[in-house]
């Protein structure tokens, strides 16, 4: 779990290292999307901008969920 746990924080910290390289040079208007969750027990809080980003996120909590039980119930 521990080398799990440091594989995690590295891959994160790469690609927000990444993030900050590849932003465009501000010749395309963009808006700003975000959002983000929170999982408490079983159950996922979920918020983000648009309807694209909620459902990312539905699949991306569903998915740490079920990896989590998996987890859980192996040991």
């Amino acid at each position: 779990m521990l080398i799990i746990g440091i594989l995690l924080i590295s891959v994160g910290l790469i690609l927000t290292i990444l993030a900050i390289f590849t932003q465009n040079d501000g010749s395309v208007e963009r808006k700003p999307e975000g959002g983000g969750f929170v999982i408490i027990g079983p159950f996922p809080i979920i918020f983000g901008t648009n309807k694209r980003i909620v459902k990312v996120l539905y699949i991306i909590a569903i998915i740490i969920i079920v990896i989590s039980l998996i987890i859980h119930f192996v040991q």
